[in-house]
């Protein structure tokens, strides 16, 4: 299984934050990170950190640090995470997407691998309490079993690329308008909670996703529950 990540300069403190809490947590992880422009993968490799500079398929935008569904930049950033994705399961047989607003907890390696055995994919469940039914998959805390059809759902080439930069939730609702194409399940919210869940019933898990805060009021949040490790 191969973790990754992907990031740009505007975003490093939160994907320097995903790294040291595997650090300072010890837990047994090696994340590469595909960065989107020279100075974020300057900055990585400078600390020794496992990192790829990924050519662009369209423009990034090295300074963007408004990581929020619904605007166009953020479309494009997305794209750039798919060829990261599809160019991971190319290599390996099991690629595990973790955000950078995701910090570890414990181990989950053994956990995931074997979960997955049956499965295409294992989501987390992006919980919201205003949905009456809980079944959207996040986009940031995926495993993926390469196959022909897991590495087409992902290649760009494949892809209307207008249409996912204008989906809403650009990623995210391309892969949860195309799931039941797939054999998936989710993972237990209390192992690993999505911001939403987590705040609500603040359970005892192995990763806290820290979706559903934006911008100052994300790192706030996390220093709130000690999970703040720079």
């Amino acid at each position: 299984m191969q973790a990754i990540t992907f990031t740009n300069y505007g975003y490093i403190k939160y994907t320097l934050n995903l790294l040291k809490s595997v650090e300072v947590n010890n837990v047994n992880l090696q994340i590469k990170i595909f960065c989107t422009d020279q100075k974020s993968y300057n900055f990585f490799k400078n600390k020794n950190y496992y990192a790829e500079l990924l050519v662009p398929e369209e423009p990034t935008i090295e300074k963007f640090t408004t990581w929020k569904a619904g605007v166009s930049d953020f479309g494009i950033m997305m794209l750039n995470k798919f060829v990261s994705i599809h160019k991971t399961l190319l290599e390996y047989e099991h690629v595990l997407y973790i955000d950078g607003d995701i910090v570890v907890k414990e181990n989950f390696n053994d956990y995931l691998v074997q979960e997955i055995i049956n499965y295409d994919f294992l989501f987390q469940l992006d919980y919201n309490p205003k949905r009456e039914i809980q079944n959207e998959a996040c986009a940031g805390f995926m495993l993926i079993k390469s196959n022909i059809e897991t590495i087409e759902l992902f290649d760009i080439k494949k892809i209307n690329k207008k249409e996912l930069i204008n989906l809403p939730s650009h990623d995210q609702t391309y892969i949860n308008l195309n799931k039941d194409k797939f054999k998936y399940r989710f993972l237990l919210p209390s192992n690993f909670p999505n911001g939403a869940y987590f705040s609500k019933f603040e359970t005892n898990p192995k990763m806290i996703h820290f979706n559903y805060f934006v911008g100052q009021n994300k790192i706030k949040t996390m220093r709130k529950y000690k999970e703040w490790y720079l």
